[in-house]
């Protein structure tokens, strides 16, 4: 598998026609891209698919939760893998859209629809996108700069004001911010093993993200609050694993009037629909103390540095 710095791979694109490079007109200057991206043929490929499709439904989605849904629908059966971020080398915008993890599905996801939402559909605009949800000043530099933590990620879109979280209002348990697993397992991450000099660091921002406050849904509230819970939430599992936030995320869909999650799961190791509701769902997994809901209702701000 060849990883081709964005240079290099859009000359390949664009000289064999693989995607519509859009015209860009004199007066309509978009911001260079100025960090490295790795990232094969055939993602730029499933991008401009995805694009395409929305293009031939003729605008039909009306809102950015159906925009969300439509996205995630369409890597259903997508391979799961996990830590696809973790290459050699220096920080660089990864894109593997042929595999993903759970919060890598999330990312992939969000940067499409808001290419959408927008109606700024060139694989650059995906670039940007990706890279301003994924990193804490929109762009990759270094490996401390990407929101490790989801409960970093969760807030810092809300303080954006892209993203409500919808648990502070419906939830019923205060939720335990106090995180330090990677500062204190640095040999379960290569760059911390490899660089010890970032968890001092790492534990300073460890230590911002234990002052916030938060509250949860318990599973066992869980079926009496769906109908507050829309199609194109995000939740995510509170764990219970010390020093640890947030063990898997997905998006809530509604299936025969039911809470379900769609997401990139190590049960069948792909992008699916969970076979049961939700709380059902959850039942089975002693690990979880319950969900975080966010909802995103703004891309403007959710693209914003």
């Amino acid at each position: 598998m060849y990883f081709l710095k964005i240079k290099s791979l859009l000359v390949i694109i664009c000289s064999f026609s693989l995607i519509a490079c859009a015209q860009k007109s004199s007066d309509t200057k978009k911001p260079l891209i100025d960090f490295e991206i790795y990232a094969t043929l055939q993602d730029s490929l499933i991008f401009e698919e995805v694009m395409t499709e929305f293009r031939l439904s003729g605008d039909t989605l009306s809102n950015l939760s159906s925009r969300i849904m439509s996205v995630a629908e369409f890597f259903a059966g997508t391979e799961y893998v996990a830590s696809t971020l973790e290459l050699e080398g220096e920080e660089r915008l990864v894109v593997n859209l042929r595999e993903m993890d759970c919060t890598t599905f999330v990312e992939y996801v969000l940067a499409m629809a808001c290419c959408q939402f927008s109606g700024r559909m060139d694989i650059d605009d995906f670039y940007r996108n990706l890279a301003l949800i994924r990193y804490r000043q929109g762009k990759p530099e270094g490996y401390l700069s990407r929101l490790h933590y989801f409960t970093e990620w969760l807030k810092v879109k809300e303080k954006q004001g892209s993203l409500i979280l919808i648990s502070d209002s419906i939830g019923n348990e205060a939720f335990n911010s106090e995180v330090h697993f990677m500062s204190t397992n640095p040999g379960f991450y290569r760059q911390l093993e490899a660089n010890p000099e970032y968890v001092f660091p790492l534990q300073r921002i460890e230590g911002r993200i234990a002052g916030y406050s938060m509250k949860y849904l318990t599973k066992d509230i869980i079926k009496d609050k769906e109908l507050h819970i829309n199609n194109g939430d995000i939740i995510a599992f509170v764990t219970t694993i010390e020093g640890l936030d947030v063990s898997h995320t997905g998006f809530a869909m509604h299936h025969n009037d039911r809470l379900h999650l769609l997401h990139a799961s190590t049960r069948s190791n792909k992008v699916e629909l969970t076979p049961v509701p939700l709380h059902e769902y959850l039942a089975g997994l002693p690990r979880v103390s319950g969900i975080l809901v966010g909802r995103v209702v703004d891309c403007k701000s959710l693209l914003s540095d």
